[in-house]
């Protein structure tokens, strides 16, 4: 078929590669060539194409051209009646989107439904409603006075939602291993929105593999309201331990680690939401087995004074300290916002924290969008580690008061571990 015939209508189906396509249409609109519905396996063919927001993208008859050139296939020359099993190599990335072809929308905006659940299974005797209606903003009461948020939003949220995958569309085809040890999950607050949350632990329990999560411990940090850790210890696998006195991020978090069972920690915060596939590729990371005796990987050698922690079984890279990419929850209507995942951790000579580009030739360098970024401080709020290694460290200084410099505690503990 002729790409500069004349014909309203340019239909390109394929039925006999390699991959599992369903069909791929390409048309003419308006003098323009148009990619639309590509789906292999609920990803897209190609193993550069880029989602992007949008029900219909549009490319120019010379961004198609250089479409076909670009392309590899082992017959040499890609006509536009055959298909290249490795799928297309998109020139003009920018302007190309990806669209579901059984719901029409775009695979990156499909909803996470929650997961499977008897009813009462996943909260147990727990009451939601009674919970959620027992702390509701009076009228006329300022929706940000007290968290800095839309709470009058946030409850009208509830304490679940489906929420985006923001993703990149390699990171749904990866697997992990069946026998990832489970994690003691470490949430600390104090005063927060009963909505959020709420929204915070079943959001872990929706999006989470059962087998992975050994307990939410939530550490009260002398809320007002000591009713708040009462109800929520009615949530199965939900431990809650409230302070006798407000102590702090700090040293509610240590208690936290000190009291869970399982071998990894995750510390999460109390007004956050997890996605789809969340905790598995962190706890992967934590329990992959070090490469040439941990050579890629210096803090892995204990210095003499502080002789590092010995498990038996493989050896893991126990020293990671991994830590996802962060979204954004917009604070006035809390829509879901994905973030950029080409960042790392960094900061000012104020010791102020800030997220920065990583470097072009970094960037350059990454054959694998999904390959971990190395950074030398994270967020400090949402990070997973091994627990030995976290109490080799000496855990965090328990003299910080309230919270702004966990991230940096951290970092100053590993970089003594390397001395």
């Amino acid at each position: 078929m002729d790409p500069s015939s004349s014909a309203p209508d340019l239909h390109l189906d394929v039925a006999a590669t390699r991959r599992p396509v369903e069909a791929v249409t390409l048309w003419i609109t308006g003098g323009k060539w148009a990619l639309h519905q590509c789906v292999n396996a609920g990803q897209p063919c190609g193993d550069d194409l880029k989602m992007h927001r949008g029900h219909q993208a549009e490319i120019s008859l010379l961004d198609f051209v250089l479409l076909l050139l670009s392309s590899w296939c082992p017959r040499g020359v890609l006509m536009v009646s055959s298909w290249c099993p490795r799928g297309v190599h998109m020139v003009s990335l920018s302007k190309i989107v990806i669209l579901n072809s059984q719901t029409n929308t775009l695979a990156s905006d499909v909803s996470q439904p929650p997961r499977a659940e008897q009813p009462g299974q996943l909260l147990g005797a727990f009451d939601e409603k009674a919970y959620l209606a027992g702390k509701q903003l009076k009228p006329g009461d300022d929706p940000y006075r007290d968290h800095a948020f839309n709470l009058q939003e946030s409850d009208r949220l509830g304490a679940e939602r489906a929420i985006r995958d923001t993703r990149h569309y390699r990171c749904a085809s990866l697997n992990y291993d069946t026998d990832l040890p489970s994690t003691s999950i470490i949430i600390t607050f104090h005063n927060e929105a009963r909505s959020t949350l709420l929204r915070t632990i079943k959001s872990v329990l929706m999006r989470s593999p059962p087998s992975l999560i050994q307990e939410i411990i939530l550490i009260d940090d002398f809320s007002s309201d000591p009713e708040d850790c009462q109800l929520l210890s009615q949530i199965p696998k939900v431990r809650c331990l409230r302070n006798a006195r407000r102590e702090g991020l700090i040293r509610s978090r240590v208690r936290g680690a000190n009291t869970a069972s399982a071998s990894i920690l995750t510390f999460l915060d109390s007004h956050c939401e997890v996605n789809a596939d969340w905790l598995q590729p962190m706890i992967q990371r934590v329990k992959e087995e070090c490469a040439v005796q941990c050579s890629d990987n210096s803090s892995a050698r204990p210095s003499p004074a502080r002789p590092g922690p010995t498990r038996p079984g493989p050896t893991w890279d126990h020293t990671r300290v991994v830590s996802p990419i962060i979204d954004v929850i917009s604070l006035d209507n809390f829509a879901y916002l994905a973030a950029s995942a080409d960042l790392r951790g960094g900061f000012d000579w104020s010791l102020h924290f800030k997220w920065e580009q990583i470097p072009i030739e970094q960037k350059m360098a990454r054959s694998d969008p999904t390959q971990a970024i190395r950074t030398p401080v994270i967020a400090g709020g949402i990070f997973v580690m091994d627990k030995s290694w976290f109490n080799h460290l000496g855990q965090y200084d328990t003299h910080m008061d309230i919270w702004g410099g966990e991230n940096f505690g951290q970092l100053t503990d590993d970089l003594e571990s390397e001395e």
